[in-house]
């Protein structure tokens, strides 16, 4: 199979994005957290939260950059995505849950990326929407 390169590039560019949403997440959450009562309790909570919507940024990203392929390239940045937190995860493992858990969370995020990549796809107009189109075009509008 050949990888596209205008795939390959808005992949890499939605991954980005992704990891800068991760960035911000983190920050504000962690923020909130050490404002709270019991940080420690909260922390693991934001963090998955985190997570998870840095994947439907990287996935929503993907279907905005490549429309026309917005499921590969949400696929594709989604695995980059994961094998760069899976690397992170193996390099500084910190006091995670280990690495089961990281690799099946680095594949959730995988299947978060594409699924987004999917609803948030460019659809074409439906024939009501083309109907109305036309009849306000007719009226001057």
């Amino acid at each position: 199979m050949k990888m596209d390169a205008k795939l390959l590039k808005s992949a890499v560019l939605a991954t980005g994005i992704a990891y800068l949403a991760a960035a911000g997440l983190l920050l504000v959450l962690g923020t909130a957290a050490y404002n709270l009562q019991d940080p420690d309790k909260y922390l693991t909570a934001f963090a998955i939260i985190a997570l998870v919507l840095s994947a439907a940024a990287c996935g929503f990203s993907a279907s905005r950059l490549n429309g026309e392929a917005s499921f590969a390239c949400g696929l594709t940045a989604g695995v980059i995505f994961a094998v760069l937190l899976f690397i992170v995860s193996i390099i500084l493992p910190g006091e995670g849950f280990g690495l089961p858990v990281n690799a099946a969370t680095a594949l959730c995020t995988i299947g978060i990326s594409a699924l987004v990549a999917h609803l948030c796809r460019p659809r074409s107009p439906s024939v009501s929407q083309l109907r109305r189109k036309a009849r306000r075009a007719r009226a001057g509008h």
